[in-house]
């Protein structure tokens, strides 16, 4: 669970510092990020209803997802942050004292 932990904070860090060095390099905003930018591009497929539109969709769908994740990856502060349905069980681990061979959730 440490080593999981860990990881995700790692990963959360190294999206944070990419998607700023991103920023400051590019010389256009981001917009394949932007889930506004998908939202608009399905209401268009779903529109027009050219044909295959609905795999169409359903691929923006999975790329609005995807955009929707890396963004509260990089504007997480911590691991609460992007697990809010298990916000109690990590405040219990964070403030549960160590057992006796010294072990405790050092995640936070």
């Amino acid at each position: 669970m440490s080593k999981l932990g860990k990881s995700i904070l790692k990963d959360m860090e190294s999206i944070t510092t990419s998607l700023m060095e991103l920023d400051k390099i590019a010389l256009k905003p981001r917009i394949f990020a932007n889930e506004e930018y998908f939202k608009q591009m399905i209401e268009y497929e779903e529109t027009e209803k050219n044909p295959g539109y609905e795999n169409r969709v359903k691929g923006l769908k999975m790329m609005q997802e995807h955009a929707k994740q890396i963004n509260a990856f990089s504007k997480a502060e911590d691991i609460t942050h992007l697990f809010p349905q298990y916000n109690g069980i990590l405040k219990e681990l964070k403030n549960k004292k160590p057992n006796k061979q010294g072990a405790s959730c050092i995640v936070f």
